[in-house]
């Protein structure tokens, strides 16, 4: 704000916001095909039962979460391919959830869990990732389930992610492939599932998820030559995944740049910012 920096990156929603106020200073994002996540170990009984996984989407406001701790930061997407990939779901086709405790409460008594359950929570350091994980965790215990919140050095949480050593986590992920398969390649196939394998490159794997159908299909879908017929096999894909599939997908991830006015380009997209085009007048 005093003019000591043309450009400010990685700031939280609070500055962002402060920043935004500014009339010297633009606050720019663009999308990041990175997303925001809630992962369950379906190797725990409960969260085998995809009414229990699903009765989590109903657990979180999302709009409330983008205007505030999110804001600038990310935009609710609850399909596991972002906005500006081939193939995927419009805005409103890949988020179709909402808060809605009577709908969790009714999916959880249908799949047995009517009383609710406990599970450990893992998080990590990020700023924003303990108001997220705290609004879920009241919103869970208005139906029954008791989260127990853990934080953790990331580091440690990746490796309790990579060895199935944990019920749930929150935590992102990032595909360099602007097109469908580049998400769908990791969080809907999983080679084998047995711990032997040891496929910890691939989250279902740890999520202890495995689904012959998501296999073929979208082996199938990669190789369908109609570009029409694959993409809508990738949007059936997605919904699809949205009910079954092992993850709660929260938010599209954005890039966000504080700038002052004095920067004339800034040129950037999903992938990278081009440095060497940046224009000062």
């Amino acid at each position: 704000e005093q003019g000591d920096i043309d450009v400010a990156r990685d700031l939280g929603a609070e500055d962002l916001g402060e920043l935004a106020k500014n009339d010297d200073i633009t606050v720019a994002s663009t999308t990041k095909h990175q997303l925001y996540y809630m992962g369950f170990n379906n190797a725990n009984p409960e969260f085998a039962d995809y009414r229990v996984r699903l009765a989590f989407k109903y657990l979180i406001d999302y709009d409330a979460l983008a205007g505030t701790v999110m804001n600038f930061l990310g935009t609710p997407r609850a399909s596991v391919v972002p906005i500006g990939a081939f193939g995927a779901l419009n805005a409103s086709d890949g988020q179709p959830f909402s808060l809605d405790l009577e709908k969790a409460k009714a999916l959880l008594t249908e799949a047995g869990y009517g009383d609710g359950f406990s599970a450990r929570l893992f998080i990590g350091t990020l700023p924003y990732v303990a108001p997220v994980a705290v609004h879920v965790q009241e919103n869970a215990a208005k139906v029954g389930i008791d989260l127990q919140i853990e934080q953790m050095a990331n580091a440690q949480l990746f490796s309790a992610f990579r060895g199935r050593k944990f019920d749930t986590t929150m935590l992102s992920w990032s595909t360099s492939v602007p097109h469908a398969h580049g998400m769908l390649s990791r969080h809907a196939v999983n080679p084998d599932n047995s711990a032997e394998a040891g496929m910890s490159m691939f989250p279902t794997w740890r999520a202890s998820w495995f689904s012959e159908d998501f296999n073929k299909r979208i082996d199938e879908a990669l190789f369908e030559q109609d570009e029409a017929k694959q993409v809508e096999m990738y949007k059936q894909l997605q919904r699809d995944h949205m009910e079954k599939g092992p993850f709660t997908y929260m938010f599209q991830l954005l890039d966000t740049a504080a700038h002052r006015n004095t920067v004339t380009n800034w040129p950037w997209n999903a992938f990278r910012v081009y440095y060497a085009d940046i224009e000062k007048g």
